[in-house]
C-alpha cells in the first residue's frame, strides 16, 4: 500500500503540484479591495479574450473581441466601421497614472511613453524600464469584467482589466 504523502517510497512529494503554472496566483489581485478576485463557476465573474488594436494610451489598451476569427491577425484584418472597440485597463502596476512623478520606496518614476519610464533611486543612477513582454497590435490578452475606476479619452469608465500577470517592468539593456 502506498503512502499518500509520497515519503514511504523514498522521495518527497513535489510541493508545487497544487500551485498554478510558473507559481502564479490562482486569481488576479484587486489593489482597491486588497483581495483576490473570485473566479469560480458560481460567481458573476466574466473573463474574455481580446485582441490588442491600439497601444498608444497610458493606462489602458484598445482592443477588439477575437470573435469567430481563427487568428488574431484575421480579427485585426476584419476591422470595419461596425467594429466594437473595448478599452481594457492595464494591470495596476503597469499604469502611468498611479506612479508618474511619484516616489515609491525611494524610487521616483517619470514616464516617457505608454510602455517606457525612467526610474531614479535616491543615491544611484537612473534606469530606463520597458514593459516586458511589450504590448503589440495583434497581441491576445485576457480581461476580467470589473470596475477599474479609470476613464478612457471620452471620460467613460473602463469596465475591463487585463488579468494575465506575466507583464512587468524590465530594465532596458
Amino acid at each position: 500500500m502506498s503512502d499518500p504523502s509520497g515519503t514511504a517510497s523514498g522521495y518527497r512529494r513535489n510541493k508545487f503540484l497544487k500551485s498554478q503554472p510558473f507559481g502564479l496566483p490562482k486569481t488576479p489581485f484587486d489593489p482597491f479591495t486588497g483581495r483576490f478576485a473570485a473566479l469560480d463557476p458560481y460567481s458573476n465573474t466574466v473573463v474574455k479574450e481580446f485582441v490588442v488594436e491600439d497601444i498608444t494610451y497610458d493606462d489602458y489598451i484598445r482592443c477588439i473581441e477575437q470573435g469567430l476569427a481563427e487568428t488574431p491577425d484575421e480579427a485585426i484584418d476584419d476591422i470595419d466601421e461596425n467594429t466594437v472597440y473595448f478599452c481594457v485597463a492595464k494591470a495596476y502596476h503597469l499604469r502611468r497614472t498611479p506612479f508618474d512623478g511619484k516616489t515609491v520606496n525611494s524610487v521616483t518614476y517619470t514616464y516617457s511613453s505608454p510602455q517606457g519610464r525612467q526610474a531614479v533611486a535616491s543615491g544611484s543612477n537612473d534606469e530606463t524600464q520597458l514593459i516586458t513582454p511589450s504590448y503589440y497590435v495583434g497581441d491576445v490578452i485576457l480581461a476580467l469584467y470589473r470596475d477599474t475606476r479609470i476613464q478612457d479619452e471620452d471620460d467613460a469608465f473602463i469596465e475591463w482589466e487585463e488579468i494575465l500577470p506575466h507583464r512587468f517592468w524590465g530594465v532596458e539593456v
